[in-house]
């Protein structure tokens, strides 16, 4: 088991940060939450263990890919129609 102080030392925060992480109080950026990984031996991918999968539907698939085409169609490039 790895205390607070030592765990927060490997990654650069105070004891008092971690507690923070733990609790929920403040987000993580990923290169801290893989730094912490590498602290407690394992993978990043623990920390998301148990977590349901995302759902991509049809309607977001088709809304970024509308997006994209008006971008396209908006270009100083290419002539408008």
């Amino acid at each position: 088991m790895v205390g607070l102080m030592a765990l927060g030392e490997a990654v650069g925060v105070r004891a008092q940060q971690i507690q923070k992480y733990e609790k929920g109080q403040d987000r993580i950026a990923s290169s801290r939450l893989y730094l912490l990984a590498g602290a407690l031996g394992v993978p990043v991918s623990f920390f998301f263990a148990g977590l349901p999968k995302p759902v991509r539907t049809k309607s977001s698939s088709t809304a970024v890919t509308l997006r994209k085409r008006t971008d396209l169609d908006h270009s100083p490039s290419r002539p408008q129609r």
